[in-house]
């Protein structure tokens, strides 16, 4: 609470001549700073259609409804401004309110006060406490004493911390809690899930954005609203709702085909196998290790003989390999993100493959051209694609790699926040990595989805991702990545899949049994009980997968 009173104080708080306009249905308000901001803002990728957010409609009761439904209750904006951010306040909101949604963060079901980033983060191994996670949902659900439920969507795709002490939600775009103590060239958002600072200039400087206030008698009411806004999820195949089993990883092919088979043998339930980076060949995407599965076809029609499908991991970042056809066919095409000087030059990180570049899906030629790696791929018989590492986050395994590669992509494991994406008009037009870096995952989502449906027009596409943005269940499950295997996992697991659905993804789950080790003594990830508790819970969540990490005898197994 004391960063918000600190950050406050530098805030201009002469009310500005706000506006608000009825959108989508009634009791659906949207609020903005002022005229100026309203004609200026960028588009919503939240929504499942843009132009409903931007189109006003009237009502009879509208202005009823603000003065006897929002104003009461103090749900109306205040918009105020500093030189470098934007804030919005509503509230104080009735005692007793109740505060729910921001996607999967950390922590209690309850999210009163919290204070949260929406930046998607890679921190493996979190906890309750941890600020940010791998989605960004910028949208609080406030259910009042008197039942009647209110969500709120802050409708940027920047940076945004989130506060709901004291009765109040408060956002604040582009805080900066460190300072600004870094050099300008460090100054890029930490991926990995520690301190966030970013650049004063104005290229990055978040615009202006509209709050949207949705009002409903019930939670039930309000879950149909925010659908009408941002949409509905797709019907997934069937076997995508039974139980998968994984791990980092299952090699070579005689290892899957004993995990099944005990399964088989045992009469224990499993409809779909994963598997984890090793299946390819130099963590190349869409290129099968022959070494270790040497006839991938042969390999998956033996596996949906017993009824199992198989879903493979595929990365966003492309190795830079000179005589690989898909890194050529992407450097010809120009499809890559660049570097923010020099537009001529792709934007280089580090991930499992060493030296990679990344594709730019917030642009259509760069989505067509990552679905067209996939027919020939999904023609040996894969069932479903699993979008990891998509924040972006980047890896440094050796260091050697540390001592090559630029301090602020070793230190923040991200894209450097000037780095240009070369966007769609319709998703806000060429703009910075500060700008697109929520929504990376899930317009690669998008294009994994266009890929599927082109390698199987007559099947529903499956897609598991790790990151994601308010909308992106359009295209993609989810899950919440990189958990621990404790009793507060499981309990905290619960809380996130649920608040998930309160955000408007229905579909996710959370790695059956904990990913990492737990606690000191290191064997919590063979804990039995544990792990039958977890199972106990996680067989009833949307999505229900048992995945870990480790492939050695340190690891103690989760298969039959």
């Amino acid at each position: 609470p004391s960063l918000f009173f600190f950050e406050c104080l530098f805030f201009c708080l002469i009310p500005s001549p706000m506006t608000v306009m009825n959108i989508l249905c009634d009791k659906i308000f949207r609020f903005d700073m002022d005229p100026s901001a309203q004609a200026k803002a960028l588009p919503s990728i939240s929504f499942a259609n843009a132009s409903l957010r931007d189109t006003p409609r009237t009502y009879s009761k509208f202005e009823q409804d603000l003065n006897t439904l929002l104003r009461p209750h103090n749900l109306i904006p205040t918009f105020s401004t500093s030189p470098t951010s934007q804030l919005v306040t509503i509230g104080p909101l009735p005692d007793s309110t109740s505060f729910y949604g921001l996607g999967e963060q950390a922590g209690e079901l309850l999210r009163n006060e919290t204070t949260k980033g929406c930046w998607n983060s890679d921190p493996a191994g979190y906890g309750k406490d941890q600020p940010r996670l791998y989605a960004a949902h910028p949208w609080v659900v406030a259910v009042l004493p008197d039942g009647a439920c209110c969500g709120i969507l802050a409708d940027t795709t920047f940076h945004l911390q989130v506060s709901t002490h004291n009765r109040r939600i408060i956002f604040i775009a582009n805080p900066d809690p460190e300072g600004g103590s870094a050099s300008e060239e460090d100054k890029v958002y930490d991926s990995g899930g520690g301190s966030n600072q970013y650049v004063e200039s104005s290229p990055l400087r978040p615009p202006a954005f509209p709050v949207i206030v949705f009002y409903a008698s019930s939670p039930q009411q309000l879950m149909k609203k925010l659908a009408m806004a941002v949409g509905t999820m797709p019907m997934p195949p069937k076997w995508a709702l039974g139980f998968g089993q994984s791990r980092y990883s299952y090699i070579p092919e005689s290892r899957v085909r004993e995990v099944v088979a005990t399964f088989r043998k045992n009469d224990l339930p499993l409809d779909h196998v994963w598997m984890d980076i090793d299946w390819m060949e130099d963590y190349k995407n869409w290129t099968w290790d022959t070494k270790k599965f040497k006839s991938p076809s042969s390999f998956i029609r033996d596996m949906h003989e017993q009824n199992v499908k198989v879903i493979t991991i595929i990365d966003p970042a492309i190795k830079c390999d000179p005589s690989w056809a898909v890194y050529q066919s992407g450097l010809a095409q120009g499809v890559f993100v660049k570097e923010a000087h020099d537009l001529e030059n792709d934007q280089h990180g580090n991930v499992w493959p060493g030296d990679s570049v990344f594709p730019d899906f917030t642009h259509a030629a760069a989505r067509r051209w990552w679905a067209a790696q996939h027919p020939e791929f999904m023609a040996v018989g894969v069932d479903g694609v699993w979008n990891d590492m998509n924040e972006p986050s980047l890896v440094y395994l050796t260091e050697d790699l540390r001592k090559n590669s630029p301090t602020n992509l070793v230190k923040y494991r991200t894209l450097p926040l000037k780095a240009h994406h070369r966007a769609d008009m319709d998703l806000g037009g060429p703009g910075s990595h500060a700008q697109y870096h929520n929504v990376y995952g899930m317009q690669m989502s998008r294009a994994s989805y266009d890929g599927l449906l082109q390698s199987n027009p007559h099947k529903r596409p499956f897609i598991l991702s790790r990151a994601g943005y308010l909308g992106s269940h359009r295209y993609a499950a989810n899950w919440t990545g990189d958990n621990v295997a404790t009793r507060e996992g499981i309990d905290m697991s619960v809380a996130q899949i649920l608040n998930f659905g309160l955000s408007g993804q229905p579909f996710s789950g959370a790695d059956i049994g904990g990913f990492f080790q737990g606690d000191d003594k290191g064997d919590s990830l063979g804990d039995p009980v544990l792990f039958a508790k977890w199972m106990g819970v996680g067989c009833l969540t949307p999505f229900a997968r048992a995945h870990t990490c480790g492939n050695t005898d340190k690891i103690p197994p989760r298969e039959p």
